[in-house]
């Protein structure tokens, strides 16, 4: 359970405020304002867990440096040296707590000299800055412990638990835990519940226990469906694979390219809430156009449902289909057979202005090979013999086309 036992302004009243592994004032500035003014004050003392040099160790009362990810140790030798120096609030652990024992053999390991060893932080360090937070008034720890992973932060953060718990620094003004997230606007967005499957005060919105509370608070019935979210950039990226897909999937020699996408509003570290893409679909048929669309159209019903978003097509442009003319194709392939050449008839995947041309004329083309199959890119070339070739099968089909009088 993520979320803190205090308000951020409620940190002004702590006599005693621990910072473990956050960057606070890079990462949520707003924390650090309470600090910092009552450091100032004079009526509070900072103690700072951190391998780096932060801003807050200009403020710090105490400033213990553990090597990278041992934060975890370095807690708890600090939760040993509080029980064995007599620190601990037994009125309150023995009234509110449970697992006593179990918690006392998990501290064994935990000995000063091996803590020291394994932190590189000097004996009277740790016991300063467990005295510091267990006897100094309301204590509270912030944390973000942002060089643990996994297992390491897991055991951390019940450290930090048991660190409020055994000195009583729970549930009283001034005292208590606040656990950081990188980025105040994920802080934000975890505290208030506004991500599509949260609810406020890091309650998940798959707990039907949750949803009851907060719609007794609310007065009204809480939705078991996730909220939208900001998933544009993600159906777009699975529209962009669906429409690869149905063309090549398809019968035929249909052609279907997404050449455009527009994020918006395009801003490196903004989430996408909108994208507008193009999608240009070439066929020898406008039923086969109209086939091919549907089916795309259908999938991409299927991703606004399963992603929560809403897909809207626009029509802006429609270029007919344009067969080219079965008698020029038969006299190109002619010619070609007299040339000695080999030939093959193939739709062309491309636009061409032929395709205007068929609207007042029969019309043919001629493709000559391009080097490796590259066309339509700064790479692209034809050797001068098939160049040769091409214009030759063009002399002939023209001439052939002229005594047929077509």
């Amino acid at each position: 359970y993520a979320a803190g036992s205090m308000s951020i302004w409620d940190l002004k009243r702590s006599s005693v405020v621990m910072a473990v592994a956050a960057n606070v004032t890079e990462e949520q500035n707003i924390v650090a304002l309470p600090i910092k003014r009552a450091v100032r004050e004079g009526t509070q003392q900072l103690i700072v867990i951190d391998h780096r040099e932060v801003e807050l160790t200009r403020f710090a009362h105490l400033w213990l440096r553990p090597y990278p990810g041992m934060e975890g140790t370095l807690l708890g030798g600090m939760l040993r040296a509080i029980v064995d120096g007599g620190l601990v609030d037994h009125a309150f652990a023995d009234d509110r707590c449970e697992g006593w024992a179990e918690l006392m053999e998990s501290l064994a390991p935990f000995t000063l000299e091996a803590v020291v060893r394994e932190t590189g932080v000097p004996a009277e360090q740790i016991e300063e800055a467990a005295r510091l937070y267990a006897t100094g008034g309301p204590s509270a720890i912030i944390y973000g412990l942002d060089s643990s992973t996994g297992g390491t932060r897991r055991s951390a953060s019940r450290a930090v638990a048991n660190l409020a718990l055994l000195t009583g620094n729970i549930g009283v003004p001034g005292a208590g835990v606040i656990p950081l997230f990188h980025g105040a606007n994920d802080q934000g967005a975890w505290d208030m519940g506004v991500w599509p499957g949260a609810l406020p005060g890091h309650d998940m919105l798959a707990d039907e226990g949750a949803r009851e509370r907060i719609g007794a608070l609310w007065g009204a019935e809480v939705p078991d469906a996730p909220g939208s979210g900001s998933r544009a950039m993600l159906a777009a990226a699975r529209f962009v694979d669906v429409v690869h897909r149905t063309a090549r999937e398809t019968p035929g020699r249909q052609v279907a390219t997404v050449g455009r996408l527009i994020a918006e509003p395009g801003v490196p570290n903004v989430i996408a809430g909108r994208v507008r893409l193009t999608l240009e679909i070439r066929d020898l048929s406008m039923e086969g156009i109209a086939g091919l669309f549907a089916a795309i159209r259908a999938r991409a019903e299927s991703i606004a449902a399963e992603s929560h978003t809403t897909f809207s097509f626009d029509r802006f442009y429609t270029s007919r289909a344009a067969p080219t003319d079965e008698r020029i194709q038969e006299r190109v392939a002619s010619a070609a057979s007299e040339l000695g050449l080999s030939a093959r008839r193939m739709p062309s995947g491309a636009g061409h202005d032929a395709q205007s041309i068929a609207l007042l004329a029969p019309v043919g083309m001629i493709f000559v090979p391009s080097v490796g199959g590259i066309s339509h890119a700064p790479e692209e070339h034809t050797a001068a013999g098939d160049v040769t070739n091409g214009a030759n099968v063009l002399l002939r089909t023209l001439l052939a086309i002229d005594e047929a009088g077509l």
